[in-house]
């Protein structure tokens, strides 16, 4: 089978994530040509989007430190139960309400630190500190202190940087949960997570292997439409799926990746540390709800520029403050340094993006600026984004 697939397409040789698109004509008659309608696109997808596009488990790296435990309802409840299950409902409600048994909470009394350290060799020395005084946590002789008739089950407690907790299913008997956690505890455990995707504009990239990131691999992205609506499959080069993308607004984020490291040098900076094994990448985060308000404040750079050759009535500035508030994205990446310059804390590059479809409205009334933003926007397939703010930051950083 043989694909119109577009030869030496270029590439930047550092940090890409998606190329533009190509219209294409290709055989998908082994997999159902009927399905199809319309046009057929090719788009190239580095390493990192196929992470990202990837909808299969990953598996990360966290810390245990600590579990939660769940009872069995008290004898007197578990009779009020079955008598509920076979009594009429007016005598039923006489037995009122059943008891809430509340799940216990135990955590490592070295979990929470309490502070941060840059120096990396006090912080190592505490480190080892800390795996010689393990075996006398005060965890371990809680767990040894339950009633384990009582127990109904176990799971364990994990902790990312930014000091959320999550719950980690144990399996086995409830000694083997024990045992695993007693193993275990204060140690980093391999978590299993369905993919990249976590849900809402948010990708795990601690699974990502940035250090091992080729500029020149490339993998075969196609969009199709099927019952009107875009879909997104990966092929490999004999034309056959690979696998179906989950979402079609995960390769809208792509785009808007791609859009955000052509633009913002910060973020651009930030992912080649991660490819050059000078940080490690954590989380990634597409978002419309944090848009900023700047009515508060002075007008974004671009635009104070564009102004020195421009003249604005208020009532023209005023609507203009009102458009920058629409239409905006914002791409944020999380990732820790490896020269120890935040600590144990993250760091934050945010890019605020602006699609120039909002200031089609002012486009008669302040032709002369719209022409000059307008010059500026590299256009993309998903529309012309320019950055319209920047930011970048520590982790509780005072």
């Amino acid at each position: 089978m043989q694909s119109n697939r577009r030869k030496n397409r270029s590439r930047p040789k550092d940090i890409w994530i998606i190329s533009e698109g190509e219209y294409v004509e290709m055989d998908f008659s082994h997999i159902g040509k009927d399905l199809f309608t319309g046009p057929v696109k090719e788009f190239e997808i580095s390493d990192i989007g196929r992470y990202m596009v990837n909808p299969y488990p990953i598996e990360v790296e966290e810390k245990l430190i600590g579990c939660e435990v769940l009872f069995h309802p008290p004898l007197r409840e578990r009779i009020k139960e079955k008598l509920r299950s076979v009594l009429p409902a007016p005598l039923a409600a006489f037995l009122g309400n059943q008891e809430e048994v509340k799940p216990l909470q135990m955590f490592s009394s070295s979990a929470k630190k309490g502070y941060v350290l840059k120096d990396r060799d006090l912080s190592e020395h505490i480190e080892k500190i800390s795996a010689m005084t393990r075996p006398y946590d005060s965890l371990f002789k809680e767990l040894k202190n339950l009633d384990k008739k009582t127990v109904k089950d176990i799971s364990g407690v994990y902790e990312d940087i930014s000091g959320k907790c999550y719950h980690l299913n144990l399996q086995g008997s409830i000694d083997n949960k024990i045992e695993y956690l007693e193993a275990y505890l204060l140690r980093n455990v391999k978590i299993v997570m369905q993919k990249a995707y976590l849900a809402d504009g948010l990708f795990e990239m601690k699974g990502c292997p940035m250090g091992e990131f080729e500029p020149g691999n490339s993998h075969r992205l196609i969009q199709i439409t099927q019952g009107g609506a875009e879909k997104y499959f990966l092929i490999d080069d004999d034309n056959r799926i690979e696998f179906w993308v989950d979402d079609p607004r995960i390769v809208y984020y792509l785009h808007l990746l791609e859009q955000s490291i052509r633009i913002n040098s910060k973020m651009k900076e930030s992912f080649l540390a991660c490819v050059g094994k000078k940080a490690d990448p954590l989380k990634l985060f597409f978002s419309k709800q944090l848009a900023y308000d700047y009515s508060k404040g002075q007008l974004p750079k671009i635009y104070r520029e564009a102004l020195e050759n421009h003249s604005m009535r208020f009532d023209e500035k005023l609507t203009l403050l009102n458009t920058l508030k629409n239409y905006q994205h914002t791409v944020s990446f999380h990732y820790i340094p490896d020269d120890g310059s935040c600590g144990d804390r993250f760091c934050t590059d945010i890019s605020i993006l602006h699609n120039l479809e909002a200031f089609e409205s002012l486009k008669d009334l302040m032709p002369g600026l719209y022409s000059e933003i307008d010059e500026k926007v590299p256009r993309s397939e998903i529309g012309k984004f320019y950055l319209l703010d920047s930011m970048k930051g520590c982790q509780n950083e005072k």
